[in-house]
């Protein structure tokens, strides 16, 4: 596998009212293009899954293994990153290889939109103003 993501009998629990359980999950560059949809019912634990596949939720039991693109590797289990198999650390992990679009709105009141969509080029690093300013507006004028 080139890279993608393998859910291993994962189990997540919301307090004493959800449990999710994942028997097995296997997507690889092969099946996928860059997006993948999750569709269900409203409560039926999509957003859930993605929290688990992110790293935003640990699963109670089992694991997530993620080969990424660049040849890292990160494994998320009960204990959370297990060191000896990741080669990633977590905000890495969370600054280079997950975007998020919610559905409520979260900009920053008190900036202007191109300073909201700077603000992760900052986060990342290794850009020069210049650059960021291209991107930005670059973003801009597809919107």
């Amino acid at each position: 596998m080139s890279w993608g993501v393998q859910v291993r009998t994962a189990s997540v629990s919301w307090g004493n009212s959800f449990n999710l359980q994942v028997g097995g999950l296997k997507l690889d560059s092969n099946q996928i293009s860059g997006r993948l949809p999750v569709l269900g019912r409203s409560g039926s634990g999509k957003s859930t899954l993605l929290y688990l596949m992110t790293f935003l939720k640990r699963p109670s039991e089992g694991s997530v293994r993620w080969s990424f693109p660049d040849g890292h590797r990160a494994v998320w289990g009960p204990k959370g990153l297990d060191p000896q198999e990741s080669t990633l650390d977590l905000t890495q992990i969370r600054r280079q290889c997950f975007g998020f679009a919610y559905q409520n709105s979260t900009l920053t009141p008190y900036l202007r939109v191109r300073e909201n969509l700077r603000y992760p080029l900052e986060l990342l690093g290794g850009f020069s103003k210049a650059e960021m300013d291209r991107r930005v507006h670059a973003a801009m004028d597809r919107v």
